[in-house]
């Protein structure tokens, strides 16, 4: 702020200098030019020598001001071309010192790297794009891990702000510099996807992630395929549109969380925490839930039933279908999932599983007050699942059938 105000107060003494000699000089020239141009001895008439002398006067007023303006607007243009430079020598002097501070082996100066970015765009917003590049990148490269199958056996690691509080500061970064995403924007996002142009996402596959606290984080739209983020704290976050396919969330909480349109195509949610959560239209497709926490969980429109992927996008049987039927929307979700793939927007190591994919398996999980009416939820493993009462099924959907144990 302080250069800023400085460079400010240059440009208004540059201005006041040149509006100041232009002054005086204009004032010169009319008092004196007329004189010395239209003198007694080259017009002895007294009243046509004044009306010459007051014509060329108006002439010359007219010419000094023009030219005052032409000056100062030169001026100006030299001082706001000299400022942007400077400001973009001083942007790139910062983000080559931020980069530096996150290439230190020290932790400590890491994470005064990632403190110095935010207060970087607390005083200039409009470098928060840039700056979000710098973290995600800072993200992918601290926490890549080998691609490997998962194991929910493995014991879980420290909290990640325990063993990596530089990641856990620039997980919180990111998400605070993020804006906010309403429903009707990811839906058009997913649906650029779905149309096959261009839709750029936050991408941070393959990384560790474990232990993270992110509670309340704005991670719409991100990329998170085959990651690991068990015992991760996911409270009240939006991941709105993400990928999680393959990711293990294992222990994870998700409590009133937003998955709405989230692809979990075969995710981890063993023994995790999602009272709650929204799942609206999201693909749980051979997604593994047991023992998971779904009490007031909420399905509309979501599909947890074995899923083919095709590679065909078109299919001229849904004209004939009702909108609101079953048929429809399975068929929807298959030629969505289909385009994803064929595209290569879904993670390959995800493909490596076949074209078909199990059911969701909900075997163990409370399901006391969650809302299945909307969802496709036929197939789905429900062998020892709680439910009550309150527990919304599809119609004509038999739970004691199912394995389902209603308390």
């Amino acid at each position: 702020m302080g250069k800023s105000r400085s460079k400010n107060t240059d440009g208004l003494g540059w201005r006041l200098i040149a509006w100041g000699f232009g002054g005086a000089t204009l004032i010169c020239l009319t008092i004196f030019a007329p004189y010395w141009i239209v003198s007694p001895s080259d017009v002895p008439n007294t009243v046509k020598r004044i009306e010459l002398q007051n014509s060329f006067r108006a002439t010359l007023l007219q010419a000094s001001v023009g030219t005052l303006f032409l000056v100062t607007a030169i001026l100006g243009y030299w001082q706001y071309r000299t400022s942007k430079r400077q400001t973009e020598i001083a942007d790139t002097d910062l983000d080559s010192k931020i980069v530096a501070q996150l290439d230190s082996p020290a932790i400590e100066v890491r994470v005064a790297g990632l403190v110095e970015m935010k207060r970087s765009i607390e005083r200039e917003p409009n470098n928060s794009e840039r700056v979000l590049e710098i973290v995600e990148a800072f993200i992918k490269r601290s926490s890549a891990i080998e691609a490997r199958t998962s194991s929910s056996s493995t014991p879980p690691a420290p909290p990640l702000s325990v063993r990596r509080p530089d990641v856990q500061n620039a997980l919180r970064v990111f998400s605070d510099l993020r804006q906010d995403a309403s429903w009707g924007e990811v839906c058009d996002h997913i649906q650029r996807e779905i149309s096959l142009h261009f839709a750029p996402r936050p991408t941070f596959q393959l990384v560790d992630l474990s232990g993270a606290d992110v509670r309340h984080g704005k991670f719409h739209l991100c990329d998170f395929q085959c990651s690991d983020l068990r015992e991760a704290n996911l409270s009240q976050a939006s991941l709105l549109g993400c990928r999680l396919n393959g990711t293990n969330f294992k222990g994870s909480t998700f409590t009133y969380a937003r998955l709405g349109q989230a692809y979990l195509l075969a995710a981890i949610l063993d023994e995790a925490q999602l009272f709650g959560a929204n799942f609206t239209m999201a693909v749980l497709a051979g997604a593994s839930m047991k023992g998971a926490d779904l009490r007031d969980c909420e399905f509309a429109g979501a599909y947890l039933e074995a899923l083919t992927l095709r590679a065909d996008w078109s299919d001229p049987e849904l004209i004939h279908e009702d909108p609101l039927s079953l048929n429809y929307a399975r068929r929807q979700v298959v030629q969505t999932a289909g385009a994803l793939a064929r595209e290569g927007l879904l993670f390959p190591r995800i493909l490596q599983q076949g074209p078909t994919y199990p059911a969701c398996d909900l075997r163990g999980a409370d399901v006391r007050g969650a809302d299945f009416s909307l969802a496709v939820l036929s197939g789905a493993v429900l062998t020892g699942a709680r439910a009550d009462q309150t527990t919304r099924w599809p119609q004509g959907f038999d739970p004691g059938s199912a394995g389902v144990i209603m308390t």
